[in-house]
């Protein structure tokens, strides 16, 4: 269980540590490791607390030695401090890291600007969006967490979107096409408004008015009209058929519509939006569908609002920390 305020419980996180620090001094005691696996099972509280101080030891673990002077301090005993037994000053180093290694999260992660966005006209950070109109009357929003570099040449309009999200609404002229690329994926507009993200796994198209014309880096062509969206995988080139709502592009208003999305899916919608990191532990989240419309201008409360009456767990570890916990 979490504490009243989000928190871990405080019983479990110290005994979490203790396990830590007693399973890395006898790593091949079969006898200790079931003891632990037992008493993991346990409590859901249990299993929560040492899912995020392995979090937290595998970020500490990613961060560059050049910032160690930013958090290695706060995980040295205080001056003066009384000396505990071994075991508790482990754990209390132990408790003292996870703070650390939150706040270096901010530090390493959330302040630093994605190496694409190098170059490119418009920038947005997390949570901020941003609206502008071309010289030939095309209007693009700019969802948070995003990038776009203009392309614009004699015969044609083009614009490339280096990651993130925006929604575009076209001022047709036939005699200069408006076109938008993404990862080797172009969007050729056909008289629209239409909405355009990248992801890890791909980009995916809506159309919200009018109709495009999506075409993959394989060579791959399929047309999109209005209420239709698709998906372009990255490693095929295939274009695929994708689930759409009636509110395509409704991150301009802070608004999210999901339809049978898969939980997974809903969180990475949510991470431009929030300031900080959303660390996901376990599995369980492939099992779990999301459906309703949902706010974005406070992602841990639609979090938490998503996770009601599933096998999911959100603990707002810092202010800038969340941990969502599925097993």
């Amino acid at each position: 269980m979490t504490t009243a305020n989000g928190g871990i419980d405080e019983q479990a996180e110290e005994e979490a540590a203790d396990w830590d620090i007693l399973l890395k001094e006898a790593p091949d005691d079969a006898e200790l490791y079931a003891r632990f696996e037992q008493w993991r099972a346990s409590r859901e509280a249990n299993a929560i607390a040492w899912a995020a101080i392995q979090q937290t030891g595998d970020l500490i673990g990613r961060m560059s030695p050049t910032h160690r002077a930013q958090w290695e301090p706060f995980t040295r005993d205080p001056q003066g401090a009384v000396r505990y037994p071994t075991l508790r000053r482990k754990r209390w180093t132990i408790r003292v890291a996870a703070v650390a290694g939150a706040c270096a999260v901010v530090v390493l992660g959330v302040g630093l600007t994605d190496w694409r966005g190098i170059g490119a006209d418009y920038v947005t950070k997390a949570g901020e969006t941003r609206t502008f109109t071309l010289a030939d009357g095309t209007r693009i929003f700019l969802a948070p967490r995003s990038a776009l570099k203009l392309a614009y040449q004699p015969g044609q309009r083009g614009v490339e979107l280096r990651y993130g999200e925006g929604y575009f609404e076209v001022k047709h002229d036939p005699a200069r096409p408006f076109s938008v690329a993404v990862d080797g994926v172009t969007v050729r507009d056909i008289g629209t408004a239409f909405d355009v993200a990248e992801s890890d796994s791909g980009v995916r198209v809506a159309v919200a008015e009018g109709e495009v014309a999506v075409q993959s880096s394989h060579g791959l062509i399929r047309s999109l009209k209005q209420g239709e969206a698709a998906a372009v995988k990255l490693e095929t080139g295939a274009i695929v058929g994708a689930s759409t709502t009636p509110l395509i592009g409704g991150w301009r208003y802070n608004q999210l519509s999901l339809q049978d999305a898969p939980m997974a899916e809903a969180i990475d919608r949510l991470r431009p939006f929030y300031r900080g990191k959303i660390v996901v532990v376990g599995r369980g989240l492939s099992k779990v569908s999301v459906t309703g419309f949902y706010r974005l201008d406070d992602p841990v409360a639609t979090l938490k609002l998503m996770a009601e009456q599933q096998k999911v767990r959100v603990t707002e570890l810092t202010p800038w920390l969340v941990l969502v916990t599925a097993f």
